[in-house]
């Protein structure tokens, strides 16, 4: 496609390798949340945000939807659009005609993922500038040379921001503030609290659609790092209410 360029930084800020030696090595066993976003892995979340009980992308959506015009007027026309972490990029769609923006940048750990989701978008919009950078956005977000002067701005939907630790998070949006410099702006989408019940039942869908999700970044461990573990032999505890699932031996 003519109007799609891509920009492949190899992120390799933390290799897999140290990430679960170090996460591992902690009382509190941990790897970051990048991790679970191979291609494998990024296609699963798109099939969770279409689950019933994965309440948010659904309101997000239609919140999207119905304030597109709003979010416009407000913003301004012809900014240029940065997603990071931009997956399939369905949420972005919602916005583009009422936009109109002067290039849409998204961003993604997964070049493989990144290419296909950035070609489906350029056959789809074929007026869009599209510079799609595969970077690890939660420690940098390089805007490509070619992307044209101007206002911008940038769009982190999904309450993503639930899955830094204070800190990062802190560092995370100066890196935003210092990428969309002045007089840009941020559209963000942050989750309210949620009772027990409600949050159970998003992250331990019916279909089993998490706990493959979870259980995928163990395959990655055992093909890539030929680690000697099962992964048959984990399973998602049914009780976990977080966002990155726990898993436990069975």
């Amino acid at each position: 496609m003519e109007n799609v360029t891509f920009h492949d930084h190899k992120p390799d800020t933390l290799s897999l390798y140290d990430a679960v030696v170090q996460g591992l090595s902690q009382q509190q066993k941990s790897i970051p949340p990048k991790f679970f976003y191979d291609k494998r892995g990024s296609e699963l979340f798109d099939q969770i945000c279409q689950q019933p009980e994965y309440y948010l992308p659904t309101v997000e959506r239609l919140m999207l939807e119905q304030n597109a015009a709003e979010i416009a007027d407000l913003a301004g026309r012809g900014r240029v659009l940065i997603e990071p972490g931009a997956g399939s990029a369905s949420k972005v769609r919602l916005l583009l005609d009422a936009l109109q923006p002067s290039a849409f940048v998204p961003m993604d750990i997964s070049f493989e993922y990144l290419k296909s989701s950035a070609t489906a978008l350029a056959e789809e919009y074929p007026w869009l500038s599209i510079q799609a950078a595969c970077v690890d956005y939660t420690h940098s977000l390089p805007v490509p040379e070619e992307v044209p002067i101007g206002p911008r701005l940038l769009f982190f939907p999904g309450s993503s921001l639930g899955n830094f630790n204070k800190l990062e998070a802190c560092e995370f949006l100066r890196l935003v503030r210092s990428t969309v410099g002045r007089g840009g702006m941020l559209l963000i989408g942050i989750d309210t609290k949620k009772n027990h019940g409600l949050l159970n039942a998003a992250y331990n869908d019916a279909a089993g659609l998490t706990a493959e999700f979870n259980l995928n970044l163990l395959y990655r461990v055992q093909n890539e790092l030929k680690a000697d573990l099962n992964p048959d032999n984990f399973a998602q505890k049914p009780s976990t209410i977080m966002r990155r699932a726990g898993l436990r031996c069975i």
